[in-house]
């Protein structure tokens, strides 16, 4: 919550609504890690991280194709498993792809490059 007050990004009643969806719906109990420890937990494993790449409005696009693939599948989706099953991964697939476009939400590629220093750092 506190990036988005630092970004400038308004929390409204719908985002609350859908984060605390994606958390017991979609990824119940799962927390990414945030790019601050990705970078202390390589440096710990004695890597140095060299380059990221923020992959924000490409997801964006690839959740948008999922979506559509899925809806284009709807009745065989539906067949395979429910209605309701069908209709929460499209109400996942959709907002993600809204959160990643407007900027709460970011998937990155870290390069790490080995650092001179022996072995893992305590």
């Amino acid at each position: 919550r506190q990036q988005m007050v630092d970004n400038g990004l308004p929390l409204t009643m719908w985002l609350a609504r859908f984060l605390r969806f994606i958390q017991t719906e979609i990824f119940p109990g799962g927390h990414p890690p945030t790019i601050e420890m990705v970078d202390e937990q390589s440096t710990k494993a004695g890597f140095t991280l060299t380059r990221r790449q923020s992959l924000q409005l490409h997801y964006a696009r690839t959740l948008d194709l999922w979506a559509e693939a899925l809806a284009g599948n709807k009745d065989q989706a539906i067949e395979i498993q429910s209605e309701e099953v069908y209709e929460r991964y499209m109400k996942y697939l959709t907002g993600c792809a809204k959160l990643f476009r407007e900027g709460y939400i970011d998937v990155n590629q870290f390069t790490l490059q080995k650092s001179e220093s022996a072995g893992p750092q305590d």
